[in-house]
């Protein structure tokens, strides 16, 4: 994101759409050369047989499918527990000036984490790369 914020485009949608096709190059290469070269390359370079790749294969896939769950899940409680910890700081603020205000939703709201247009396209990157692994791997799961 950092390169193409440095480039000069004429609109926010060109930058996105151009960050968004380099955040995919890199991705691509990131999630999927382990894989492919585990079933693709590694029979022919190495003693394994392709069954022996197949296996370390699958396995692999469900390792990372696994990773990637709890990560997200973790990620998501760490968002969801700093938006609770403002709001009950508040609270417990306001409370000490003997307020009984409610809290609004907007007002929760307002202490979550924004969502920006690059938290946007990685989330939508993330679910074309799981799409992906299935398309491609989902004989080995």
């Amino acid at each position: 994101t950092r390169l193409s914020n440095m480039e000069n485009w004429r609109t926010r949608g060109e930058l996105l759409s151009k960050m968004s096709e380099k955040l995919f190059a890199v991705k691509f290469v990131v999630f999927y050369y382990p894989f492919l070269y585990t079933i693709l390359i590694k029979p022919y370079v190495s003693d394994d047989s392709i069954q022996v790749c197949f296996e370390a294969l699958s396995g692999d896939l469900r390792l990372f499918f696994f990773t990637q769950i709890f990560v997200e899940v973790l990620i998501l409680f760490v968002y969801v527990g700093r938006a609770w910890l403002k709001v009950f700081l508040e609270i417990r603020k306001t409370k000490s000036k003997s307020s009984n205000k409610q809290y609004t939703y907007l007002e929760y709201q307002a202490k979550c984490a924004e969502y920006s247009d690059i938290d946007f396209i990685c989330d939508v990157e993330l679910q074309v790369m799981n799409y992906g692994f299935l398309v491609l791997f989902g004989v080995c799961l």
